[in-house]
């Protein structure tokens, strides 16, 4: 990103061809309270550090987090785990690693077209289900063990806001 520089309030500025890069994220109103963020996820350009899967999307505080859908695109292959979380806007420090997903197999995603819904009460939830987000933060991706060699899901998080 050798066209971007913090300005003086800490928010990443871009310029130049940096600015047309395409982005992988999108927030989609739903009938209702509920809100839902999409991310695309390209697994195989994980590590074990987070990566920021979209500049331009922020997940907002003072929600409650519903559920979450892990849905395949392209098969999954490698010997990693996926893991979905939040950092803060200063991009340095990490809200919770595994706040919407956390250590999903390998195996869990190898197959083109499956979905997955995670809720408070299934295997892999993040720690934010069920519990209202108390961080403004952006989303994150890593990978663990061995690096994925291939494979695309979308992450669905679905959200309401809190009123308690």
């Amino acid at each position: 990103m050798a066209n971007t520089y913090f300005d003086g309030d800490g928010l990443l500025r871009k310029y130049g061809n940096t600015k047309t890069v395409p982005n992988y994220a999108g927030e989609y109103k739903l009938y209702g309270d509920l809100r839902e963020v999409e991310v695309r996820i390209d697994l195989t350009l994980l590590s074990a550090t987070a990566l920021i899967v979209s500049d331009q999307v922020f997940f907002p505080k003072s929600v409650r987090i519903e559920e979450v859908v892990l849905d395949v695109q392209t098969a999954v292959t490698g010997s990693s785990t996926l893991s979905v979380g939040l950092i803060q806007s200063d991009r340095s420090s990490v809200i919770d690693a595994t706040a919407f997903l956390n250590a999903e197999t390998q195996t869990n995603m190898a197959t083109v077209g499956k979905k997955i819904t995670y809720d408070s009460t299934t295997t892999n939830h993040g720690t934010k289900l069920g519990v209202t987000n108390t961080t403004v933060g952006y989303i994150t991706a890593t990978g663990t063990g061995t690096a994925f060699t291939a494979g695309v899901v979308y992450v669905r998080i679905r959200y309401r806001p809190d009123t308690q």
